[in-house]
């Protein structure tokens, strides 16, 4: 069961985060400018802000297995970002991975301090 959840939690996190990306690149394009984030950045980083948020808010069982590994896992998407970051110049390969990286750890912490406020 617990298994079965977990799935399905992960294929609406994988809806919820092609949802996400479309949407920051139509803002992108209503506002006629691109922003310095990629889509999947911006879902990566409110993804470690919302795991963050979990982990602090001391969420366990069947509702940290579907939100965790379930929902999280699929909204987020490590794959597509090494991609990116594989396929940009070496010198922005470096920065992207450094600044999400450094940048994910800090909102992890911070959604651990917001969610032991809840």
């Amino acid at each position: 069961m617990t298994l079965a959840v977990m799935m399905a939690a992960g294929a609406i996190g994988a809806l919820l985060r092609d949802e996400a990306v479309a949407l920051i690149r139509r803002v992108s394009v209503h506002l006629g400018r691109e922003s310095g984030l990629s889509p999947i950045a911006v879902v990566n980083l409110t993804g470690a802000l919302a795991i963050g948020v979990l982990a602090g808010a001391g969420v366990r069982g069947v509702a940290l297995v579907a939100l965790g590994p379930g929902l999280l896992s699929g909204y987020t998407t490590y794959s597509t970002w090494m991609v990116e970051s594989a396929l940009v110049s070496r010198a922005k390969r470096w920065t992207n991975v450094t600044l999400q990286g450094c940048a994910g750890i800090a909102l992890v912490v911070l959604g651990i301090a917001l969610g032991r406020l809840l």
